[in-house]
């Protein structure tokens, strides 16, 4: 328990954001060298925190009063007043308008490319819509809407076709380039990118890093101490297991999520483990007066499927701190089974759980102590119930 406090202890120390160069530009066409809070923006920022230097107060900018702002080599964001449709796209809130409906708004749009024709991005929740400019002018959006025609048919209005086979048109440019182009941000890219290319002109993305999703996998091998108790509510028995010392093995995929500066992960973790014992136990039957010797037996292993979250805590480039919780569903796959209680087979059909753990990431190399809460592995019986649990010692070897 002292180990996760102190973990959770470090997280205003090394998680929280920071601080990095970058610059702003006034509605005076200054630019002003400076020191920007990067929160690593999932939806676009309607202010910003800056200081001029490490020493120097807090200052605040707000999308009216900047034209731009940047974090070097991170992102870059500029100030428009734009028209932009906020048009739903989920099912169940689709309109029966097939235009767009148009509000004027001064936004904060990320540059994802910037040349002769610029590429722009706007979130907002669920909302991502995508701009573009041509030569410096006001950015418009390229217009993609689903709608709904004909009471259930979905319809969709590819208006950002048009508009780029009208403004963008370029000999290396077919009508079916066009045609096969997907309202998403790697294919725009690639078109923008083609367009600039064509037209002769240089573009500049060096200070709008693409954020992507990152992919690791480990193998992880564990040593656990595992506890394993039974009770039977009818016969007042209680069976507890001494501590077992076994292990595990498992392959585990990670994938780290692009936003707050790479601070959360998704894992999927499957595991094998088992529990082997025997413990010699007296029942006591209160109409006889007679107590009864029995043995218990469990030969117990599963292949389990932990899935989760994990937060990072980073110390330096090569090492970091993360917390995991866990979910581990009912279902697995229940290799060695035999449960012995009472001279009785029990049917082992498990519940779901989940564990919680802390550790520390090295480069390829990561440790990491994991507790699995109690889980009951006959779960389909009223008056046993059979409890597992296991501290874990988790060691994990980065694969790729």
């Amino acid at each position: 328990m002292l180990f996760f406090l102190l973990l959770f202890a470090t997280t205003s120390t090394f998680g929280q954001i920071v601080f990095e160069k970058g610059y702003i530009i006034d509605n005076e066409n200054h630019k002003i060298d400076c020191l920007v809070k990067n929160y690593d923006w999932k939806n676009n920022p309607k202010d910003i925190e800056y200081k001029l230097n490490e020493e120097s107060q807090l200052e605040k900018a707000s999308v009216g009063n900047i034209k731009e702002f940047c974090i070097i080599g991170v992102s870059r964001f500029v100030s428009a007043n734009v028209k932009i449709d906020r048009s739903a796209n989920e099912l169940d809130r689709l309109s029966i308008n097939r235009n767009p409906v148009w509000e004027q708004k001064q936004l904060f749009l990320k540059v994802l490319l910037d040349g002769k024709a610029s590429l722009y991005y706007y979130e907002d929740g669920t909302l991502n819509r995508f701009f573009y400019s041509t030569n410096d002018s006001v950015p418009q959006q390229l217009i993609y809407k689903r709608y709904i025609y004909k009471v259930s048919t979905i319809g969709i209005n590819n208006g950002y076709q048009q508009q780029l086979w009208s403004d963008l048109h370029c000999d290396n440019l077919t009508l079916n380039d066009i045609q096969k182009l997907n309202y998403k941000k790697d294919d725009l890219l690639a078109f923008f990118r083609k367009y600039n290319t064509c037209m002769g002109g240089k573009e500049d993305n060096s200070e709008a890093r693409a954020t992507k999703f990152g992919y690791n996998l480990k193998i992880t091998p564990g040593v656990n101490i595992s506890k394993l108790y039974a009770i039977n509510a009818t016969s007042h028995t209680n069976v507890t297991f001494n501590n077992n010392f076994n292990y595990s093995l498992g392959l585990e995929g990670e994938i780290i999520l692009p936003y707050i500066k790479n601070k959360w992960a998704v894992v999927f973790n499957p595991t094998y483990q088992y529990f082997k014992g025997s413990m010699n136990y007296n029942v006591y039957n209160m109409l006889t007066g007679q107590s009864f010797n029995y043995t218990a037996t469990i030969n117990y292993s599963s292949l389990e499927f932990p899935i989760g979250v994990r937060y990072y805590m980073f110390l330096n480039n090569n090492m970091k701190l993360f917390l995991n919780f866990l979910y581990i569903p009912f279902f697995s796959l229940n290799l060695n089974k035999d449960v012995n209680m009472n001279g009785s087979m029990l049917d082992v059909r498990t519940k779901d759980s989940y564990a919680v753990g802390g550790g520390i990431s090295y480069k390829r190399l990561s440790g990491e102590v994991r507790y699995y809460s109690n889980r009951d592995i006959v779960s389909n019986y009223v008056f046993w119930q059979v409890y597992y649990s296991r501290l874990a010692f988790v060691l994990g070897i980065k694969l790729f």
